[in-house]
């Protein structure tokens, strides 16, 4: 069976744009951990929405969590 599927030319095609748009996904998600994208939006959705993630009120950590960001080093 895998063989006659090799053998089709569209299997091919298929498989080439599968492994191009898993390639493509990984490299935004090595991006996006870069930047620390996902520490960041939750930071702006708390103060945005002012509660956390869980619901809970935001508090005064919240401003050391901004000035960590804001100073990190690997961000610039």
């Amino acid at each position: 069976m895998k063989e006659i599927l090799e053998s089709v030319p569209e299997f091919h095609e298929l498989q080439e744009t599968y492994s191009t748009h898993i390639n493509l996904t990984k490299m935004c998600m090595s991006i996006f951990d870069s930047f620390k994208l996902s520490k960041i939006a939750n930071l702006e959705q708390s103060l945005v929405l002012k509660t956390t993630s869980d619901g809970d009120q935001i508090d005064d950590n919240v401003i050391s969590e901004l000035v960590e960001i804001l100073s990190d080093q690997e961000l610039e």
